[in-house]
């Protein structure tokens, strides 16, 4: 059986065939820089808590943005992958399932 194009996909109003598992690089790839992003913007703003309050307050917050931060990362890192994983086995299943109604 062979796939269709991307855009035989698009136009397929019988959803026989799915364009999720085809986008699902790009979506992991986006869910690296949204993570990152969010963790340099949470380094930020803990390290800017005790910015105006001496030296000691500015190293405090900076050691704490660094930890929070990365904390952040893998918190978004790990549970955006989870749900990515889910949703290519959903698909997977759904795909795998048509196949062996195909044969049948």
């Amino acid at each position: 059986m062979d796939q269709p194009s991307f855009f035989g996909t698009l136009t397929d109003f019988s959803f026989s065939s799915f364009v999720t598992t085809r986008f699902i690089k790009l979506l992991y790839a986006l869910l690296w820089i949204v993570a990152l992003l969010n963790g340099v913007a949470t380094f930020l703003l803990a390290s800017a808590w005790g910015w105006d309050s001496g030296t000691m307050a500015t190293m405090a917050g900076m050691a704490l943005g660094v930890v929070v931060g990365f904390v952040v990362f893998l918190f978004n890192l790990i549970f955006g992958r989870i749900f990515l994983e889910i949703l290519v086995v959903v698909f997977r299943i759904a795909e795998n399932t048509q196949r062996m109604a195909d044969r049948a």
